[in-house]
């Protein structure tokens, strides 16, 4: 399928979903003032045009229309002190390229699915169950109002290692707001990597190796944030919003760190939302597929208010340290700009980017390529 033909087709689904449908009321069915029940759905249809990761077998291009996310989002309300989330996906259905091969039958996962238990006011809250590890600001995201077109390339690089999902892990968290909101702090104890039990070879770490622990805190310089479970990429420039944060991620010898800023600010009836990541990782010999390396993403945006338009821009790279580069282990990075129209905010929206990422290679030369890709989203909730 030629780039152009495939350029056609995209341009002819945006249109057919640009046409806004506001959510004017919600799905929820309530029991009394304090039980109640809200559903929701998310669906986000990728067309993408792809050298990544092709560029290390040839120069091809995957060609590929496919639903990068699809959920099913089920929250509660039970009592005044008790609520729960429950969210599905069916990720990368129909995906085709280097790692995926296509497939209708994916089946759901449980994306999240926790319990909260909230006593009085916001500055205790206590969240038991699969959910978000908090490393960084980027890391608990929501991604339905992410900026770009997803998340940054290396929130999420100890997924693997950890047996998570996607920066998720079984878990029990604390967190909540306290000096007049100004400071934010999550921390919590979670499942990590289970070794096996290996009762023969009693000199072997068996599935009693630690937990892992992790935890983040934020100032909050202008409007504070709240607590919530995943935050926001974007007010589209309308709130005055400035904090910084640090957090950390570690189970056994594996070390993580972080270290990121969020500024939303308004210019009249337009705005700006800037926001910046840092990740020291270091998985040492619990996690030797996960070196020491340190990892930056770099992301900005102008709101175009009255055409409801945002042209935006992400810078991602990562430098491996030197004790630990190889043919396998060598810096890459990657810039990408594109811009959104929200046609109804979150609810619906068209995004369209460009990304050229470079990655280098152990006496060779570095290796280029490009991306194309068109999302249109559908979000009710």
């Amino acid at each position: 399928m030629p780039l152009s033909n495939c350029v056609r087709a995209a341009a002819f689904a945006a249109i057919a979903l640009v046409s806004p449908i506001h959510a004017k009321a919600q799905a929820v069915i309530k029991v009394n003032d304090t039980i109640s029940v809200r559903f929701g759905i998310l669906s986000q249809t990728w067309v993408d045009y792809s050298q990544i990761p092709n560029v290390f077998v040839d120069n091809s291009y995957t060609q590929n229309i496919f639903l990068r996310r699809m959920r099913f989002l089920f929250t509660g309300q039970i009592g005044s002190k008790l609520s729960f989330l429950f969210q599905t996906d069916n990720p990368n259905l129909g995906r085709t390229g280097v790692g995926f091969v296509k497939s209708p039958t994916i089946g759901f996962l449980l994306q999240d699915g926790y319990l909260e238990f909230q006593p009085a006011t916001n500055v205790f809250i206590l969240d038991a169950g699969l959910q978000y590890v908090p490393l960084c600001r980027n890391c608990i995201l929501n991604a339905a109002q992410l900026l770009p077109i997803d998340f940054s390339d290396y929130s999420f690089l100890q997924t693997t290692q950890t047996v998570s999902s996607t920066g998720r892990d079984l878990g029990i968290m604390v967190k909540g707001n306290f000096l007049s909101q100004k400071l934010q702090y999550r921390v919590g104890a979670f499942s990590g990597a289970r070794l096996p039990v290996l009762p023969a070879v009693p000199l072997v770490q068996t599935g009693s190796n630690s937990l892992r622990s992790a935890g983040r805190l934020m100032v909050n310089f202008m409007t504070p944030e709240q607590p919530i479970y995943s935050l926001p990429g974007t007010y589209f420039g309308r709130t005055k919003v400035f904090n910084l944060g640090v957090g950390f991620d570690t189970q056994s010898r594996f070390r993580a760190f972080s270290g990121d800023g969020f500024l939303s600010y308004p210019f009249g009836s337009d705005g700006i939302t800037l926001a910046a990541t840092w990740i020291y990782w270091n998985g040492k010999s619990f996690f030797p597929t996960l070196p020491k390396q340190n990892t930056y993403e770099v992301e900005g945006a102008y709101h175009f208010t009255a055409v409801k338009l945002t042209p935006w821009v992400k810078l991602e790279w990562r430098r491996f340290d030197e004790s630990v580069k190889s043919a396998v282990f060598q810096n890459d990075r990657r810039y990408q700009f594109g811009g959104t129209y929200y046609a109804a905010g979150f609810n619906m929206n068209v995004k369209a980017g460009y990304t050229r990422a470079t990655f280098d290679q152990l006496l060779l030369p570095k290796l280029h390529a490009n991306d194309f890709t068109l999302q249109l989203q559908g979000f009710y909730y």
